[in-house]
């Protein structure tokens, strides 16, 4: 008797320690992976999920862009492109359906700009968009747009199920005060949280 429950118990032991060794093999493996998509957009400066620069790339070019438009006495204006509600999607549908929606806006985005534009990933919910010669009516025209054709759209799963994203938007142009282009995104931010706020104002009202 007491060799069958002894038996049992190192039987339900050795299946809880393969299943704590199969998790951490899991989250090994995860881990491992993560460290080498983020070597590989690290070394291409592409971000593998949307195709667009990563962050890092797009501030060097945002640097660049914002020097020579200074020298010009040219006009730049930035979007930063938010995904609204973005931890709902993500609780609701997974963060693979948050990838796919985060996928929607940044090919979006690609197809209502100029190959001039320069796109990036700007964070896990944004996409910003530096938009060369351009005045910030201009930017709101296309910032229009994007909004427009991300709702039109919806982001489909492989279980067949739907959903609509939305986006805000926030907006800045070049101007006296702005020194650089760290300057010029904050700008941008702010923008887009004034945009936020009055969205969810909208949403209660």
């Amino acid at each position: 008797m007491l060799h069958s429950i002894a038996l049992a118990v190192w039987i339900a032991a050795l299946g809880w320690l393969m299943t704590i060794l199969a998790i951490i093999g899991w989250r090994r493996e995860k881990l491992a992976r993560r460290q080498l998509r983020t070597a590989i957009e690290q070394r291409l400066g592409i971000d593998l999920l949307t195709g667009l620069a990563h962050r890092s790339a797009f501030l060097a070019q945002a640097e660049h862009e914002v020097n020579r438009s200074q020298r010009a006495g040219h006009a730049l204006s930035v979007l930063l492109v938010d995904i609204d509600d973005m931890r709902a999607l993500n609780a609701h549908y997974g963060h693979h359906g948050g990838d796919l929606a985060l996928r929607h806006v940044g090919t979006v985005c690609r197809t209502l700009v100029r190959d001039f534009d320069v796109l990036g990933r700007f964070s896990s919910e944004e996409v910003a968009i530096l938009l060369p010669d351009t005045r910030l009516e201009g930017a709101r025209s296309v910032a229009e747009r994007i909004i427009e054709t991300v709702a039109a759209h919806q982001v489909v799963l492989e279980d067949g199920r739907r959903f609509t994203v939305r986006v805000t938007v926030g907006m800045a142009e070049l101007a006296s005060e702005v020194e650089d282009a760290e300057d010029l995104l904050l700008a941008a931010d702010g923008s887009l949280k004034r945009a936020i706020e009055r969205r969810r104002e909208n949403e209660t009202a």
